[in-house]
């Protein structure tokens, strides 16, 4: 049986848009049990250094399986002092 693809909604901070060179939020097309990792691979983002996913306003691990609904959006680290 072939599984669907499930669209999710991605959006970004400017930084991170501007990176990727994507809107500040787009749909993204993600294969089922893919991990948070592996879709914003699909962006182009090489490097998760300085990056957080937040999965449906909760702080997420890159490993997280995305599903049916979810809201990714990816955060840039800022510190300073």
């Amino acid at each position: 049986m072939h599984e669907m693809r499930n669209r999710i909604p991605v959006t970004a901070t400017e930084l991170i848009a501007q990176s990727l060179k994507m809107d500040l939020t787009m749909d993204v097309t993600v294969d089922p049990n893919q991990t948070v990792s592996q879709a914003v691979k699909t962006l182009g983002l090489l490097s998760t250094d300085g990056v957080l996913p937040v999965v449906n306003g909760h702080l997420e691990d890159w490993d997280y399986f995305l599903k049916e609904g979810d809201e990714l959006h990816l955060v840039q680290v800022i510190s300073g002092g």
